[in-house]
């Protein structure tokens, strides 16, 4: 087995073991009427927002058709019925209809749900980025936090690693309870899928995402860290992968609170929203 492959697999495995972020019931300040969705089917893997899990296919995201559907649900409402049917969104595959899975985690809150017509699942929220999209069009701002989310959740290996998910949001900032358990800082990532101008196709890329490495992912990765981010987020993908490396966070942009803002390659304009990624344990070098 590929050695990378094996410590992705171990570090799957042994998290799903710990603790991570979820709560007790002496802990969880909600009760089972709360919410609209059971306690135990709120939180992806039984994990609690800001945590989660990655594991969503780059093949899959980045395909034209993906994004072309991506670009079509953001501008109308997503659920479309009184009983949260999605719009039909033709051009995403039926293999690769957990790219919608990956927004509305991303995008609505564990008490919002909404019902694929395809293959008739039900995806539920989980981050809460932007959870007006449920009844209304995507806005701007919920456009860049969704994409930001997306990418991060990323993994080329399809594992289904316990992530920490934060940034200047007032549903992922810093928490002194979990921020702990997901100690190694991997990389901030910002750009916007759904408001690109860029024809969808298979030869190149329909947006670009821009990612920074942190400096904990750089003191592990001493020859560099964008081979690891590479093969993470854009491997498989030949061609239509749109990751561009701006650089170190530390160096290329600047504070944010405990985030970033950070420009684009040769911009002047920097970009508030960006997402972290936090792992339990140091990643490995590819």
């Amino acid at each position: 087995m590929n050695p990378l492959r094996a410590f992705l697999v171990v570090l799957a495995s042994s998290t799903a073991l710990l603790a991570g972020c979820v709560l007790s019931d002496a802990e969880n300040p909600f009760g089972e009427g709360d919410l609209d969705v059971p306690l135990e089917t709120a939180g992806i893997g039984g994990e609690v927002p800001p945590c989660g899990t990655n594991g969503f296919s780059p093949p899959c995201f980045w395909a034209a058709g993906s994004q072309t559907g991506l670009r079509d649900l953001a501008k109308a409402k997503l659920a479309t019925t009184a009983t949260g049917l999605l719009p039909l969104a033709p051009t995403i595959a039926a293999g690769c209809r957990e790219v919608i899975r990956n927004a509305v985690e991303c995008a609505l809150s564990p008490r919002q749900s909404v019902r694929d017509p395809v293959t008739g699942e039900t995806y539920t929220g989980h981050w809460s980025l932007a959870t007006g999209w449920y009844s209304n069009p995507l806005d701007l701002n919920g456009q860049k936090w969704v994409t930001a989310c997306m990418v991060q959740r990323l993994n080329v290996l399809g594992e289904h690693v316990d992530v920490l998910l934060e940034g200047a949001h007032s549903r992922i900032t810093e928490n002194a309870t979990y921020d702990p358990l997901y100690p190694f800082e991997e990389s901030s990532v910002f750009g916007n899928l759904f408001n690109s101008t860029i024809p969808p196709t298979e030869s190149m890329p329909a947006f670009h995402a821009y990612i920074c490495s942190e400096d904990d992912l750089n003191g592990q990765c001493p020859i560099g860290p964008t081979p690891w981010l590479d093969h993470r987020i854009c491997d498989d993908v030949p061609s239509a992968c749109g990751l561009i490396y701006i650089g170190s966070c530390s160096s290329t942009c600047i504070k944010n609170g405990a985030y970033w803002s950070c420009p684009v390659p040769g911009g002047f304009v920097y970009n508030p929203e960006t997402v972290r990624v936090q792992l339990e344990d140091p990643t490995a070098c590819y």
